[in-house]
């Protein structure tokens, strides 16, 4: 591998039972882990990286949802200084 760098993409290696993991998604909270053994820290690792991008995508979709009401706000705002200059206008 230290002599063709450029072939880490293509190697294909078979890796040991104590570190297969079956990913057909994140198991529900009553079921074992992903992995084939019980406890297992890489079970306990993918859930943490698994709640870590839950927390993402939530945090993602929150601030979307802020930034749209932030939006809103500024055109009541802005359709209220058009009334403002409108009621100006007659009143002169």
């Amino acid at each position: 591998m230290e002599a063709k760098p450029n072939l880490n993409s293509t190697v294909a290696v078979d890796l040991p039972e104590e570190v297969f993991i079956e990913s057909t998604g994140r198991p529900s909270s009553t079921s074992s882990t992903s992995t084939k053994h019980k406890g297992d820290k890489c079970g306990k690792v993918i859930d943490i990286l698994c709640d870590i991008h839950s927390g993402c995508q939530q945090k993602k979709a929150n601030e979307e949802h802020w930034r749209e009401k932030e939006e809103a706000c500024r055109e009541r705002e802005e359709e209220h200084r058009s009334m403002e200059h409108f009621f100006e206008a007659l009143e002169l």
